[in-house]
């Protein structure tokens, strides 16, 4: 389940870092649109500053064409909101063919993820074979280890489970 609430957090990280690229983008466009405006209607600024001030505006407007930002923010906001649902009903699932069934889920979401930068927002994975159960989930793991325990104790000493 740790897997699900970390991937919930990467993906929440990137959606807000392509939001602050879009709120940037947006800015600069703005930016640049009134400084274009003001400067033409002034007739003391030369007319190549204009232009330089004007092709600006036309780059920025083209990396943000180019990128989409607010769409990757979406997209990412979207999978964590899964991923998200996805570890509180692993959380409250009562049976193991439910807890099956949302491990499925889980592999099916990994699957059509969309990709994130691993260093800059992903924190490092677990060791494999690490698994974080649920809390009913492990007190039933460990009453079978302690049953299996009492087995091995008595059928080495003789003496009966009560």
């Amino acid at each position: 389940m740790n897997f699900t609430k970390r991937k919930a957090n990467a993906h929440a990280r990137v959606a807000r870092f392509w939001s602050a690229v879009d709120t940037m983008f947006g800015l600069a466009l703005i930016l640049s649109s009134a400084l274009t405006a003001v400067m033409t209607s002034q007739n003391a600024i030369p007319s190549g500053v204009v232009v330089g001030i004007s092709c600006l505006g036309t780059v920025l407007a083209s990396m943000n064409s180019f990128l989409k930002p607010a769409k990757k923010q979406h997209l990412h906001h979207t999978v964590s909101t899964n991923f998200r649902s996805l570890h509180f009903q692993m959380i409250c699932s009562d049976t193991d063919e439910k807890y099956r069934k949302l491990w499925g889920d889980f592999n099916h979401q990994i699957l059509e993820e969309p990709l994130i930068f691993p260093k800059r927002f992903a924190k490092p994975s677990i060791e494999h074979g690490e698994y974080e159960l649920n809390q009913l989930y492990q007190a039933l793991n460990k009453k079978k280890a302690n049953e299996k325990e009492w087995q091995e104790t008595s059928y080495q000493t003789g003496i009966e489970m009560p």
